[in-house]
């Protein structure tokens, strides 16, 4: 047995290390994107459907009318034409390629703009009524590319969010 008398690493060894290193972060950086698109797609659907929530409430409490319209070319919407909100980057009104169906009729195509409301004819408008109904019900797809989550509201003011599992396939969250 011989006794060397350097301590450490050699170069090698640290390199191989170094190589190691940079290969896990990469991998936890690309996970970690993904997951951050996901929490800001829920965050905006979410805060959407409250947006929802509070245009029926407005409507029941106030005794008139009020009207969220949407613009899927901004990728905003407006409540009563004076609250104006924009989608977060990176989140659009639409669906992502998997999707097949709808949460309600999976053998029904969402529409191509991610709207189905329209309210005395005007596209994309939702009118909740004094008595907390929105008539015609409608549903909203919002995606971030990868995943598609939908808000659908009955002709009673109830929203429902849903996560799409691809296909015709989605899973309620609320």
């Amino acid at each position: 047995m011989f006794k060397t008398d350097s301590e450490g690493y050699s170069l090698m060894e640290v390199i191989v290390v170094l190589a190691i290193i940079s290969v896990l972060c990469s991998l936890a950086f690309a996970s970690m994107q993904d997951y951050a698109g996901s929490i800001r797609l829920r965050s905006a659907v979410e805060t959407l459907a409250a947006d929802i929530r509070l245009a029926r409430i407005t409507a029941w409490s106030g005794r008139e009318s009020c009207y969220l319209s949407f613009d899927p070319t901004t990728n905003s919407y407006t409540m009563n034409g004076s609250r104006y909100v924009n989608i977060p980057e990176g989140i659009r009104f639409g669906t992502d390629p998997s999707v097949k169906g709808k949460p309600t009729e999976p053998g029904e195509m969402p529409p191509a703009d991610g709207i189905s409301f329209e309210s005395e004819g005007i596209k994309n408008r939702a009118h909740f009524h004094p008595k907390g109904t929105v008539i015609p019900a409608g549903a909203l797809y919002l995606t971030n590319g990868k995943e598609t989550m939908a808000i659908t509201v009955t002709l009673t003011g109830r929203t429902r969010l849903w996560r799409s599992c691809g296909g015709k396939k989605w899973t309620a969250l609320s």
